[in-house]
């Protein structure tokens, strides 16, 4: 009766141990680096939006950012200096996010307030909190003016609305709730001005936060 050498068949089983290694290795190397939003489909992101916290905006200021998610998605070329302000979430499967951006990098820039729906991939723009200034170069000394103020809350800020943000100008005394709906698709609601205005007098109140403004200037 031949017996299978000991040497032989312990060199034999490291080949093939490391065969099946070098085959898994592979495998997952050819795989993308992780999906996008879109990639993954509407409805995919619901079953675990509690993971979707974000981990970090990467790539140059002056070019378009990427958004990463700690669950490895991302919102890829979202925009130029990007900044992330908050999120808000509904009834545990949709979530909202508060972003903001600017539209280049090295022209005038137009910077913009973005609500985000993670669920629907859609998005909707406003213009960013703060003060919009109309510069005249051209007048001696320059001339300066302030043609609109906007400034911007989120949370529970006005009454028989679940959270939302609440989107304020004084340029025709515009105000706006925008919020998700049941099927997490964005809204908004135009709401009274002076409403607007005293409900967020007291924020310490109700759970409101501001999002701080910005200047923005734009040449004549």
């Amino acid at each position: 009766m031949r017996t299978i050498k000991k040497p032989i068949f312990i060199i034999s089983l490291l080949v093939v141990v490391g065969l099946l290694f070098l085959i898994i290795y592979k495998k997952f190397e050819n795989q993308p680096d992780s999906p996008t939003l879109f990639e993954v489909g509407v409805g995919s992101v619901s079953t675990e939006i509690s993971d979707f916290a974000v981990r970090e905006i990467t790539g140059d200021q002056y070019k378009k950012q990427t958004v990463r998610f700690t669950n490895g998605m991302q919102l890829v070329d979202f925009g130029y200096f990007v900044s992330y302000i908050g999120a808000l979430w509904y009834e545990g499967k949709f979530a909202m996010l508060l972003l903001g951006r600017n539209d280049c990098a090295e022209c005038e820039p137009t910077r913009s307030l973005v609500v985000y729906s993670l669920n629907r991939g859609m998005e909707m723009e406003f213009i960013y909190p703060g003060k919009q200034w109309l510069v005249d170069p051209s007048q001696n000394p320059v001339k300066e003016r302030v043609v609109s103020s906007v400034r911007a809350f989120f949370g529970n800020c006005m009454p028989n609305f679940d959270t939302h943000l609440l989107w304020i100008s004084d340029k025709a005394n515009n105000a706006k709730i925008v919020f998700l709906n049941s099927e997490g698709t964005i809204e908004q609601v135009e709401v009274s001005y002076q409403a607007a205005i005293n409900s967020v007098k007291n924020l310490a109140s109700h759970q409101c936060t501001e999002i701080p403004g910005e200047d923005q200037s734009q040449y004549k």
